[in-house]
């Protein structure tokens, strides 16, 4: 798959994907990454890469002991393409050559304060250069129509007379150093993600509302909130809503389990065939956790047979 057919795939999966759940992932990944090549990474200099041709380091055919959970989603990969390994890395590079950053700052401001010195201390002719300078830079930027700077044209600005000199001169400035480099991976996955029915979605602690107790008084919502309708951002941040009725002495819970044992029968029934006869009344977390209550209770029977996908309800005999 591309990088294009897996955000695709995220975006038509995972649209509710946090910025913090990712976060995270990234964050551990980077430093997954770094203690692999601490233990296991190889660097080959100039001629054992010669030697070496383009055999890689390690490859990988398969990546079957590899999942991400992310709520009740399951993240898989599998190999694309049958020609190419899942995953290849070549080996690093041990003279890797890399350019010290200089102090252009200082550079530039140490010219300057030469010019003047050139002129007995009189600023006019280096005043002269800088605005000369900025004038060249704004001729060679290029902007986007939002009036952002896309970039600087160099092949707009002015040749010096002395290229080759004043090049020269420039280039004796720079320090180079040599350092590792890690190989650049090449991935040839297939991303594959599925609902693990097993796995009961956590609800997110409320920030708004109030958590009432048996009896007590009914907190006002506002105007844009749907009377008797508990709103979505403050059960799930997204999804469908649970439904109650406030003028009766019941909970939502209540509401859950008379829902779930009018939906399911004799005729066994997986999570994805009681969602999707629930969906559009009550919220997820709220219907799996009474589930799981009833399941407790004895009230709905609950069989597996191989797997978590395999599970099956059914309503008890005594109920």
């Amino acid at each position: 798959m591309s990088k294009k057919q897996i955000t695709e795939t995220i975006d038509a999966q995972l649209g509710n994907l946090t910025i913090e759940q990712a976060a995270t992932i990234e964050y551990v990944g980077k430093i997954l990454k770094e203690q692999a090549w601490s233990k296991h990474g190889q660097y080959l200099d100039s001629d054992a890469r010669s030697d070496n041709g383009k055999k890689p380091m390690s490859v990988a055919e398969t990546m079957d002991d590899l999942s991400i959970t992310i709520g009740n989603q399951v993240l898989t990969v599998k190999q694309d393409k049958d020609n190419a390994p899942i995953v290849s890395t070549p080996f690093g590079l041990s003279d890797r050559i890399t350019q010290a950053s200089l102090p252009k700052d200082w550079m530039i401001q140490s010219l300057y304060q030469f010019i003047i010195d050139c002129n007995g201390g009189d600023t006019a002719f280096a005043e002269q250069v800088q605005g000369f300078i900025n004038d060249c830079l704004d001729f060679a930027t290029i902007h986007n129509d939002d009036g952002s700077i896309q970039k600087i044209d160099a092949s707009k600005l002015p040749t010096p007379a002395m290229a080759v000199l004043t090049s020269d001169m420039v280039t004796s400035h720079k320090r180079q150093t040599i350092s590792k480099a890690k190989g650049s991976t090449t991935f040839n996955i297939d991303l594959v993600i599925e609902q693990d029915d097993s796995v009961i979605p956590r609800i997110p602690v409320r920030n708004t509302g109030f958590v009432a107790t048996p009896n007590s008084p009914i907190a006002p919502t506002p105007a844009t909130s749907q009377a008797g309708q508990v709103a979505d951002e403050d059960l799930l941040g997204n999804g469908p809503v649970a439904m109650v009725d406030e003028g009766a002495d019941n909970t939502v819970g209540a509401s859950a389990s008379d829902l779930l044992q009018s939906v399911i029968g004799d005729e066994p029934m997986t999570k994805g065939d009681i969602r999707k006869a629930v969906c559009e009344q009550i919220a997820e977390p709220l219907w799996v956790a009474e589930l799981e209550s009833l399941v407790d209770a004895g009230v709905v029977v609950k069989t597996t047979n191989g797997g978590p996908r395999s599970t099956r309800y059914t309503m008890g005999v005594s109920a």
